[in-house]
């Protein structure tokens, strides 16, 4: 017996039913007509979430968002031309950062490029700076061997972009038409049918990678803690698991050095900082202290991402002690290029070991530096909060520490680009709350922060709080589309300084005559008339306690709500040096 079938849309069925079967659980779809078979397939495919995102700029960063928060790979489907491009920013963001993403992209056939065909543009290999491999699946059929080598193609694009090389990969479908499902273009015999769906459902695992942690370059490392005894834990921005964080603690303890957790780490929300080994304030008092051998390590092993603290890094790249970076991908996380060796593994693995030897060997210990330092950090933590309670609202360092500490336990945060990601690790300090913080820091962009905000809170049920700048607010307006047409229940923390206030700390904004009219870019438009445009509630908070008032009422609407609160750039700047200023002074006179 024979069925009728479109080829176009057979293959996309095979290609997302295999998808489905290795565990993809989301995709992101965004309306277009060449794209029409694949979103045919997934329209028949019940076990996949399917959302629709109007554009297709949105549609990646807010993928982004879901593959965040649920640490899986999700499939985005687009439509040919100019479509595919609007996904490039947000298929930067995922290659740096290393967010597993399926890129979909729909093409017309090669006979149509180069013609002056309607909607058609190279799409061959077009991301390929920035993805972990591309596929055009310009070639198959639907003979038998065909579709084995699709699903072994598919194969190897989930489990490059999920396991072996975490990022985006780019599967490009040439189709010609006809599109629809129902319009059959041949036929093929019901037996061969039901043999492919049974091989959709069959699973050679590619062998996972494997990382030989018993290396001479580890134990190169392990000798040295012998000799060198006064060193600090860095752990860069990211999303690590519970074990990294109470692993990481161990080893500070047995080492008996300090961590110097990056705010985007969520190490200071998520611990138990018992022993006071967290030392939150490190961005001004490792650069800014008088000079005394507590400051004088002999190693740094830095787990993770480059750091946030423009001061920390200044200090790596000074500081002539052994340095270690220890990361998954074995990625050069240094831009000063310093750094001594480079460990291509797991950061749970690589601690795993070194407790392990800690256990064997015994070294020595002298405590005066670390309690030297652990004094210096809770003497800075004192004024600092002494300092902000004389601080009228609405200073934005201090916006930080209060939204952090008005919202429930187990929360979601996510810091938009540019000044938030700055102030959570240069303010904020220990607090054990669960909080989970976000960031897009592979490139460190303003625009998709909403859209990343909004695949997060639509992909988990904790509150999840965005706080962003006005500029980074107007660069992802569309994205309000998604928050209001999939009933997202995202607060978001609006600050308003009418634009571009972080130029207010770079040397330009000495120069009066160039940095208004082109640095600081004052736009002056009404932020709650476009929120109210877009469906969303709007409220501007003119103290701390309407902050937290808003923030402590859980958020169960299915709507997004946006928080205003203007501020004003130059004062600001005015603020944060005094209070640097302040801190400086206190230090020399207290520790000189």
């Amino acid at each position: 017996m024979n069925i009728n079938i479109n080829k176009n849309f057979f293959l996309s069925t095979v290609f997302i039913n295999r998808l489905s079967v290795l565990g993809v659980k989301d995709a992101l779809i965004s309306p277009g007509s060449r794209n029409t078979p694949l979103v045919c397939a997934l329209a028949e495919k019940k076990e996949i979430r399917k959302t629709i995102i109007l554009d297709e700029r949105s549609s990646g960063f807010f993928a982004l968002g879901v593959a965040k928060a649920t640490n899986s790979p999700v499939l985005i489907v687009t439509t040919s031309g100019t479509a595919v491009a609007e996904l490039y920013p947000a298929i930067i963001e995922a290659y740096q950062s290393r967010v597993p993403l399926i890129i979909c992209t729909a093409d017309r056939p090669a006979e149509l490029h180069n013609c002056g065909a309607n909607q058609t543009i190279n799409q061959e290999n077009i991301f390929s700076n920035h993805i972990r491999n591309f596929y055009n699946f310009s070639n198959f059929d639907e003979s038998e061997s065909s579709i084995e080598e699709l699903i072994a193609k598919t194969t190897e694009a989930f489990f490059i972009a999920s396991k072996f090389d975490i990022g985006p990969v780019h599967i490009n479908f040439p189709f010609a038409k006809p599109l629809e499902p129902d319009s059959y273009t041949t036929t093929i015999d019901k037996d061969y049918y039901n043999r492919i769906l049974h091989k959709l459902h069959i699973i050679d695992y590619p062998e996972k990678k494997e990382y030989d942690i018993v290396t001479a370059k580890i134990n190169s490392f392990l000798d040295k803690l012998k000799e060198k005894r006064k060193g600090i834990i860095i752990v860069g921005p990211g999303n690590y698991s519970d074990e990294f964080y109470n692993n990481c603690y161990v080893l500070a303890q047995k080492l008996n050095f300090p961590i110097f957790a990056d705010g985007l780490s969520s190490f200071r929300f998520t611990h138990n900082d018992y022993e006071n080994l967290l030392l939150n304030n490190y961005p001004i008092f490792i650069s800014n202290y008088v000079d005394d051998d507590s400051f004088e390590f002999d190693i740094i092993i830095q787990f993770g991402r480059t750091p946030t603290s423009k001061y920390l890094l200044e200090f790596f790249e000074k500081s002539n002690t052994y340095k270690i970076l220890v990361n998954e991908h074995g990625e050069l996380f240094d831009p000063s290029k310093t750094s001594n060796l480079i460990l291509h593994v797991p950061e749970e693995s690589f601690i795993s070991q070194v407790v392990d030897y800690l256990e064997l060997v015994e070294l020595s210990t002298n405590k005066q530096w670390l309690n030297r330092l652990k004094e210096v950090n809770t003497f800075i933590e004192e004024i600092k909060l002494n300092f902000f309670n004389t601080v009228d609202f609405p200073f934005e360092g201090k916006i930080i520490l209060e939204v952090l500490k008005a919202l429930p336990i187990a929360s979601n945060v996510i810091f938009a680009n540019s000044m938030p990601p700055r102030d959570i690790d240069y303010y904020a300090g220990q607090l054990n709350k669960n909080l989970v913080i976000y960031s897009n820091r592979g490139a460190s962009g303003i625009d998709g922060n909403t859209a990343t905000a909004a695949g997060i809170a639509y992909s988990s049920n904790k509150q999840s709080v965005l706080i962003t700048g006005d500029l980074s607010f107007l660069h992802d307006i569309g994205s309000l589309t998604c928050l209001k047409l999939n009933n997202i229940p995202l607060t978001i923390i609006l600050i308003n300084n009418n634009g571009g206030g972080i130029f207010n700390m770079l040397p330009i904004a000495n120069n009066s005559k160039v940095f208004e009219p082109y640095f600081l870019t004052p736009h002056n438009l009404i932020l709650g008339d476009i929120v109210a445009a877009y469906g969303g509630e709007h409220i501007i908070i003119n103290n701390w306690d309407d902050l937290h008032e808003q923030l402590k009422s859980q958020h169960v609407k299915n709507n997004f709500k946006v928080l205003e609160i203007f501020t004003n750039s130059t004062s600001s700047a005015l603020i944060r040096n005094t209070y640097k200023t302040k801190i400086i002074n206190e230090l020399k006179k207290h520790f000189s």
